[in-house]
């Protein structure tokens, strides 16, 4: 999926529709999947920053990019979440690989996370509307 995804974004096919649209940039460390869209589509985090990213859709989607070497959330199904950390300036963008008209772009500002991987990505099975479970130590 990286591979695809690294080859859309290299090929000028990802971005250019959503720059073309002026889309706005939000401040926020949160994205929805809504059916078939990233919401919201472009946001600014500083460096180190974890951003979540759920699926609230019926159908199972991802969020995978090209740069700092590749990233991948894997499959999130309906209700699940996944964290990436952007630990280093620049500009992210990212598809669905199952559905790669659906794109979206993380933009980081402020000085770059010593020792970090410039992305990390922690995924979580946990349904977002799930309390965690305290009880176990």
């Amino acid at each position: 999926m990286r591979r695809f995804a690294s080859l859309l974004v290299s090929l000028g096919i990802v971005w250019p529709s959503i720059a073309k649209a002026q889309t706005p940039i939000e401040n926020t460390n949160a994205i929805r999947i809504i059916d078939y869209a990233f919401r919201p589509s472009r946001i600014t985090v500083t460096a180190g920053t974890k951003v979540s990213i759920t699926n609230t859709g019926s159908q199972a989607h991802n969020a995978a990019g090209a740069d700092a070497g590749g990233w991948d959330t894997d499959v999130l199904n309906q209700g699940e979440t996944a964290n990436v950390t952007f630990n280093k300036p620049g500009t992210y963008s990212y598809i669905c690989t199952p559905h790669p008209f659906m794109i979206g772009q993380v933009i980081v500002t402020g000085s770059e996370v010593a020792s970090a991987p410039a992305v990390k990505v922690e995924a979580s099975t946990r349904r977002a509307d799930e309390a965690p479970d305290h009880t176990r130590h």
